[in-house]
């Protein structure tokens, strides 16, 4: 902890060889060597935090990519953590394997633990995570929309369609169930359940159209979620925690990124008039809250 707050302090010079040492230190917590008695090893969630920060450290200090995606793998396999903390290293990870840097190089990753990658391309790799945690929770629809990413860049736009359509499908179902369990959840919670399935609808639309599907099929994505999202913004009442108002906000960013998106799609069918009705909603939902914050 007194190295790692060296590490951290503003404006110091960075010693790589300490931030190395640092990073080290964590994974062996994290994974501990085989000659480690099993009665030393730390408790379950210390070893899940340690490969997380080490990984966290070689990512945003040593930017060293290839390393920071090997401690998150390991944080992943550790058996009895919650979903919510094993989501957070699938995605830290899938953003690595997916980002330009990685893929251009063909990075070769130090694997290791029950994930065994036959081919270690990135995008094979991805593949293989979004089965593993596929598999822990099949009803996760993070796992398909990060499937559907890496099929786009693998050049298979109607498997990427697939998969971004599962994603679309779950989210849409984890927001009905928040919203018919809403005594059980808090309004904030079901507004992010909801944002999710107006993303998830609009990566269907493009998927769609990278894959040949109609404009009818591509405009009818945006217009579920549409459907969905309008009586909520209707209803919704001012919120006096800070928390709340800025789920509100993001939900709102995401119906003005959907009406720009039914805009650019009439456009691009050649019905400027539909297109531009969209282009409104799009600056009259942003003007119309502006004005309720101010």
């Amino acid at each position: 902890q007194l190295l790692d707050a060296q590490i951290s302090s503003a404006g110091s010079e960075k010693d790589l060889s300490l931030v190395k040492e640092v990073v080290q230190l964590y994974r062996d917590v994290g994974n501990p060597p085989n000659a480690v008695e099993e009665k030393r090893i730390p408790p379950t969630k210390v070893r899940f935090e340690s490969l997380m920060r080490a990984a966290t450290i070689a990512k945003d200090v040593l930017r060293e990519r290839q390393q920071a995606i090997s401690n998150y793998m390991l944080a992943m396999q550790i058996d009895g953590i919650d979903q919510v903390s094993i989501l957070v290293a699938f995605e830290e990870t899938l953003k690595l394997l997916l980002s330009s840097t990685i893929v251009k190089q063909g990075a070769s990753i130090d694997i290791l633990g029950e994930i065994e990658a036959e081919n270690e391309d990135p995008l094979q790799l991805s593949l293989q995570l979004c089965n593993f945690v596929g598999n822990k929770y099949p009803n996760e629809p993070l796992v398909d929309e990060f499937r559907g990413a890496t099929l786009r860049k693998l050049k298979q736009p109607n498997s990427a369609y697939q998969s971004y359509e599962k994603a679309m499908i779950k989210s849409r179902e984890h927001y009905l169930n928040c919203r018919n369990e809403s005594q059980q959840n808090s309004e904030d919670n079901c507004f992010v359940h909801l944002k999710k399935f107006i993303s998830t609808s609009i990566l269907v639309a493009a998927a769609a159209r990278e894959a040949g599907i109609s404009f009818d099929d591509q405009m009818s994505c945006l217009a579920a979620a549409e459907n969905y999202a309008v009586p909520v913004l209707a209803s919704a009442q001012e919120y006096d925690d800070e928390e709340t108002h800025m789920t509100k906000d993001d939900l709102i960013s995401e119906m003005v990124e959907l009406y720009n998106n039914m805009g650019v799609l009439e456009k691009k069918r050649g019905s400027l008039h539909e297109a531009m009705k969209y282009f409104r909603k799009a600056l009259d939902i942003k003007g119309a809250f502006l004005t309720s914050r101010n």
